[in-house]
């Protein structure tokens, strides 16, 4: 952890599943939406030396407080929607 990560929204899996990790992470800023952007992203990125410096010690802690790393909030979602399937199976075949 502590590199930046660019990505390009598209029609592939990988680029979906980028864009969602980076926007729960709170770094929307790192997702291109075409090949332009994507590489002017990396380029900007690539060349300011300071900027990388300052992410790498904020990456960890933001990534650490971010939605994807939320386990209770996680737990009881997944909680939750085993309740429902199991309150909609039993109402389906009662």
């Amino acid at each position: 952890m502590g590199v930046p990560t660019v990505t390009m929204v598209g029609d592939r899996h990988a680029g979906r599943v980028g864009a969602s990790i980076l926007t729960h992470a709170g770094f929307e800023n790192f997702i291109a939406n075409d090949p332009e952007s994507y590489l002017r992203l990396a380029i900007e990125l690539a060349n300011d030396t300071s900027y990388r410096a300052a992410l790498k010690n904020k990456i960890r802690k933001t990534m650490k407080q971010s939605k994807l790393c939320n386990a209770k909030k996680f737990t009881s979602r997944v909680e939750d929607a085993y309740k429902n399937m199991w309150d909609n199976s039993q109402h389906q075949y009662n």
